[in-house]
């Protein structure tokens, strides 16, 4: 740790302008070390940012209202939902954000841009895109409001198939999906599609619950950590829908949790898959809180496998 007293002695020594926020500082050493370890999904979280990701695992956040894929360079819009600050100004699928008011994200982990774009309600921010087949990228001003996420929608088509949407994996997710699943099925369908197509994941528990309403029994997912140890998810006994035939939709922006239960549905035959590969995220994060409330890292502690 010799370097860093170092360079925390001639910040403070020389830096023209003083003094020097040192909160600011530590939080960007913190930042700089988890962005060394060259894992996307690894970053820092200062308070603000910790407390925005909570609210978003709840399912109700304050931003611009889009799901959004971090993998490949930049952040890059999926789909802005409906009614949404992001629909109001004409965001589309394939939109890259390539600057955040006006800071260059060339190089900046898309997780952590995804954090910058949040931010109160009532709060402004613009964004730099890069829209595929226009020439040149355009500023778009967008005001944050507070989001409140439906990530369970569902219907019965025509021919009698029960349609259900499922738009992130937060933490109401697997009651608001079995309460649909309970309205549904008592309407007899002939099949079920579970549509996960831009499905960015979310929580590794309502996965695992999740699956378990399509599969009897048998295991959803193996958790595997830097030993080479591991921990066995096994499905909760009494899924509803066990036996109804039952197609799953899936394409690129399918990531995390949605591609643990399309895996686990598919090695066990139980349902056919129809669209994309998937984004291949076959990682497990955890969001561990530094102390006095400044913050948290998250980390990637383990690789999935599928049954």
């Amino acid at each position: 740790f010799t370097p860093l007293q170092e360079a925390w002695d001639l910040v403070h020594k020389y830096y023209v302008d003083q003094p020097v926020d040192d909160v600011l500082l530590v939080q960007g050493a913190i930042r700089g070390m988890i962005e060394a370890l060259g894992d996307a999904h690894s970053s820092y979280q200062d308070p603000q940012q910790l407390k925005e990701a909570n609210m978003d695992l709840q399912g109700e956040y304050e931003g611009i209202g889009a799901y959004v894929n971090t993998d490949g360079e930049y952040l890059t819009i999926t789909e802005p939902m409906p009614g949404s600050p992001a629909e109001k100004v004409g965001l589309l699928p394939g939109d890259q954000i390539i600057a955040i008011n006006g800071e260059d994200m060339t190089g900046t982990l898309p997780e952590v841009a995804r954090l910058k774009v949040l931010g109160p309600k009532g709060s402004k921010v613009t964004l730099t895109i890069r829209r595929p087949e226009v020439e040149e990228p355009f500023d778009v001003e967008i005001e944050r409001a507070s989001i409140k996420v439906a990530t369970v929608e569902g219907e019965i088509l025509d021919g009698n198939i029960a349609y259900v949407k499922i738009r992130s994996f937060s933490d109401q997710t697997d009651e608001d999906l079995r309460s649909l699943l309970e309205e549904l099925l008592t309407k007899e369908p002939a099949g079920l599609i579970i549509d996960l197509r831009n499905n960015p994941g979310g929580l590794l528990r309502t996965a695992v619950s999740i699956a378990s309403e399509f599969l009897p029994e048998g295991v959803v997912l193996y958790e595997e950590y830097g030993d080479g140890s591991r921990d066995v998810h096994e499905v909760i006994r009494g899924g509803l829908a066990t036996e109804i035939p039952l197609v799953l939709l899936v394409n690129e922006y399918s990531a995390s949790a949605s591609e643990v239960v399309a895996g686990a549905i598919q090695d066990y035959g139980r349902g056919i898959l129809i669209g994309e590969t998937t984004y291949g995220k076959g990682s497990v994060q955890q969001i561990i809180e530094l102390s006095n409330e400044q913050g948290a890292v998250r980390l990637t502690i383990a690789r999935w496998l599928t049954p």
